[in-house]
């Protein structure tokens, strides 16, 4: 994440109240940057 996104990373998986985030990391601004994996591909999707 640090390398591609300047996003230092803090946990993968995170859950909040029945939610689960995949990876979850802080910017430079110390705000929050929440990742989604998928397998596929579609122009909505980078």
């Amino acid at each position: 994440m640090d390398a591609f996104f300047s996003v230092t990373f803090l946990s993968a998986e995170y859950t909040i109240t029945n939610v689960r985030i995949d990876s979850v990391g802080i910017d430079e601004n110390n705000c929050p940057v929440i990742f989604e994996y998928k397998r596929s591909s579609n122009e909505n999707v980078i």
